[in-house]
């Protein structure tokens, strides 16, 4: 091997690796902040890395990654969203910070108080939801129930966001088990007062819950300069959800009134408040 293809070798190798451990940051950084973060991502990081090992305690020439690298790319960016699709970022996170901590197990007296605080937040989420939607005159009575399920999905999805940041994985877990437990028996009360249709049941709720905490775990919070509009913003993103099931989804004012509503009833719910005893 010539000196210069050995040189080019190593400076390739020195561009793929810094990348990879951009790519490994950017893992981290996500899964922290519980950001959307794809299998994809993390398979073509790993692939990487692999790649990068295997040229490193070989006798292979580095030059290879030429094509090694972008064919491990696309083949793992093709094959691995068939598979898996997005990572569950709350049980990602929960179970990483079992391994590492348990100091944040709560005592029987706090998951009393946890619980008790889980069943009044998961009542009024639905309440919340119930004013903005079923008694909305705005919006189509066909259309009503279904936008009625978005929006406790939604509000339930940020009370657990604020839950985990306050309380942490383990007392987290606790809390939101009873916010479950009281939507699920406000569900019930108001099935009997026959505020809602007789085909709404516990599991169709569940059901969404599981497929929304995905979708919305891929959104921020907070408005980036670098996103397009309002892309990728939360409360944006439910805007257009919700005004999709309305079957406006190109109105900006149907979307701006969703964003508007579902913010300013989690805020009135006052998750943190609760958590620190100050409704």
């Amino acid at each position: 091997m010539s000196e210069a293809m050995l040189i080019a070798g190593w400076i390739l190798w020195v561009i793929l690796a810094s990348i990879a451990a951009i790519w490994t940051g950017g893992i981290f950084y996500s899964l922290k902040a519980r950001k959307g973060i794809t299998y994809a991502t993390i398979f073509q990081t790993a692939g990487f890395w692999l790649i990068l090992a295997i040229c490193l305690v070989t006798d292979l020439n580095k030059v290879h990654l030429l094509w090694l690298a972008p064919i491990s790319w696309i083949a793992l960016a093709t094959i691995v969203p068939s598979l898996f699709g997005r990572v569950p970022l709350r049980h990602t996170i929960s179970a990483v910070t079992e391994m590492v901590s348990s100091n944040d197990r709560p005592t029987s007296e706090d998951a009393d108080k946890d619980k008790d605080v889980g069943l009044d937040l998961g009542r009024d989420v639905v309440k919340s939801a119930a004013r903005l939607t079923l008694a909305n005159k705005d919006i189509p009575k066909a259309k009503r129930e279904e936008l009625f399920n978005e929006y406790y999905v939604v509000l339930h999805h940020l009370a657990d966001r604020v839950v985990f940041n306050i309380r942490g994985p383990t007392k987290r877990s606790v809390l939101m088990d009873s916010v479950v437990v009281g939507t699920i028996a406000e569900l019930a009360v108001m099935k009997s007062n026959k505020q809602l249709s007789a085909e709404a049941n516990a599991q169709d709720f569940l059901s969404l819950l599981n497929e929304r905490q995905n979708l919305y775990a891929g959104f921020d919070l907070d408005q980036r300069e670098e996103n397009e509009g309002y892309a990728g913003f939360l409360p944006w993103e439910f805007g257009k959800l919700a005004a999709t099931v309305q079957g406006t989804p190109r109105d900006p004012m149907v979307i701006l009134m969703h964003q508007t509503a579902m913010w300013e009833a989690f805020e009135f719910l006052n998750v943190k408040g609760r958590l620190q005893g100050t409704k």
